[in-house]
């Protein structure tokens, strides 16, 4: 039985959705799965998205047939809007791959229907798509194809679900995010080729100086390392909002510099709605996470929790713990408290001792 959704008027969140949704139906109808039903909408996932409508026009026994996890085909036309079909048992087997409804047929059939070569490389695609909810698309096939022979299929689907264009530049950020690469300099021996204006925006990692990079910085080597931090901000942002850690709301870059190079420190804030303690639960639990490069002891990482007024701060050190100063942390108390903060817990470790 098909049941009219409207026409994209009706679509919720219809202003990042509609143009999308368009495209993907203009092929044919497509595969979904009912993720949840309210009294009064309905969100379907299609691939890596979800998109929902309005129930208000249904029939009840139209609202009856939707319920969650049932496999539908949605299609649309410029005469009735958006259509559903509620698929039964016998029309679709199907099989669970991480807890979602997917269709189970023989990939090599359905790569042929697509008129794509079934090798091994687009076998794997065809099979990580739909373990990760994406519907089988020829495009998507062939513009996936040249990255999982390179090993990085993984990488170009999360490019995908974050809405980014499958460009090496952007692969390269996410194959070398690691804390090594963190420690090595942006750029070597920058100092001589600077301005002293410009040097004195990196003496420390500031976020002040930030927006004062542009006025001195229109072209150049490090114009254009500083243009890719940015860039690499904004994936980072998508890509965890896009993924499992949805909880990290923002990262940023704070380039300084060590010596005659230019590095970076990164900064990510994690903002958690729910908590495990019960007094708390309405509340929004905070966490701040630093990284930031030191020529003493290494790579240097800041944990830094708040819930309420109260906060927990753990500093790691890569090596040379003695070469943090017990005073800095005696200061660090003080001000919080004189804010009114209620620190909890502040420490130094070693770094190996963290991950133990």
């Amino acid at each position: 039985m098909q049941i009219n959704l409207g026409g994209v008027e009706n679509l919720l969140s219809r202003e990042f959705t509609a143009n999308w949704l368009q495209t993907l139906l203009s092929e044919g109808p497509a595969l979904a799965v009912i993720k949840r039903v309210s009294a009064h909408s309905i969100i379907l996932q299609i691939g890596s998205k979800e998109v929902g409508w309005p129930l208000a026009k249904l029939t009840e026994k139209e609202k009856a047939m939707l319920v969650p996890k049932a496999v539908v085909e949605l299609s649309f036309s410029h005469d009735y809007g958006y259509r559903l079909d509620v698929l039964s048992d016998e029309e679709v087997p199907e099989t669970r791959i991480h807890g979602e409804n997917v269709i189970t047929r023989e990939l090599s059939e359905v790569l042929v229907e697509l008129d794509i070569p079934a090798t091994e490389a687009t076998l794997l695609i065809a099979k990580t798509l739909l373990e990760q909810g994406f519907s089988l698309k020829k495009e998507m096939l062939w513009d996936l194809l040249p990255w999982a022979e390179r090993g990085l299929l993984n990488e170009a689907l999360e490019l995908l679900k974050a809405d980014f264009p499958l460009r090496f530049e952007f692969l390269d950020i996410l194959v070398n995010q690691s804390n090594a690469k963190v420690q090595e300099p942006l750029l070597k021996n920058v100092i001589r080729d600077l301005p002293l204006e410009v040097v004195e925006l990196f003496t420390v990692p500031k976020w002040e100086n930030r927006k004062n990079w542009a006025k001195h910085l229109g072209e150049g080597e490090t114009f254009k390392v500083l243009a890719r931090l940015l860039t690499e901000e904004r994936l980072l942002e998508a890509v965890a909002q896009a993924g499992k850690d949805n909880s990290l709301n923002f990262v940023f870059a704070l380039p300084f510099m060590l010596e005659d190079n230019l590095h970076a420190g990164w900064v990510r804030v994690y903002v958690k709605e729910d908590t495990d303690e019960v007094e708390h639960q309405n509340e929004k639990g905070i966490r701040l996470n630093l990284e930031i490069p030191t020529l003493s002891m290494g790579l240097v990482t800041v944990d830094l929790h708040i819930l309420d007024n109260k906060v927990n701060i753990t500093f790691s050190v890569e090596r040379n713990k003695k070469a943090f100063p017990e005073s800095s942390l005696a200061v660090f108390r003080d001000e919080l408290s004189g804010s009114g903060w209620d620190l909890i817990d502040a420490g130094v470790a070693i770094k190996e001792d963290v991950e133990g």
